[in-house]
């Protein structure tokens, strides 16, 4: 869901994204920091918090993100969306265009997971897919070095990437 969402997106943006999201669901800091510059943004915390949708608390252990905002989280996300507008923008000014699709996929499983009484913890689903994408981008990656003859495979390659 994350990479799918459009054609248009180079594989190290891909990448980046697929090891930006799992770096936030681990609560990963200097990942998170090093993923969103690779995608050409400064704020880091900010643009995590915009990909979620929902604050990023640092001092929370990885795996406690609740698919329900409190109310004190959907007070921040209010203040956040009206004091720091020129931030936001900023931020979506930095992205890759495509950004702007994957933000609007990840509000549609959001809205929809809420619709449905939050039966998935789609934070972690979602990692699970990222990871499962990135997976595939480097069989892929392998089979072509493979083809080209840049790399010649052994059996424990060849085990992998027949998997």
């Amino acid at each position: 869901m994350l990479c799918r969402s459009d054609a248009f997106f180079t594989l190290r943006d891909r990448i980046s994204l697929c090891k930006l999201w799992r770096s936030i669901i681990l609560l990963n800091d200097a990942a998170m920091k090093k993923f969103a510059s690779e995608l050409g943004v400064k704020d880091y915390l900010l643009f995590c918090e915009i990909l979620l949708q929902r604050p990023i608390n640092t001092r929370q252990t990885a795996y406690q993100l609740a698919n329900m905002l409190t109310r004190e989280e959907r007070a921040y996300m209010q203040e956040m969306a009206s004091n720091h507008f020129d931030r936001i923008i900023q931020v979506l000014k930095d992205l890759p265009r495509p950004m702007l699709l994957v933000f609007r996929n990840i509000n549609t499983v959001r809205s929809i997971n809420v619709i449905l009484g939050s039966p998935v913890d789609r934070y972690v689903v979602m990692a699970k897919r990222s990871e499962s994408m990135m997976m595939k981008i480097i069989s892929v990656l392998l089979r072509l070095f493979i083809y080209f003859g840049l790399i010649v495979p052994d059996e424990d390659l060849y085990n992998y990437l027949v998997e």
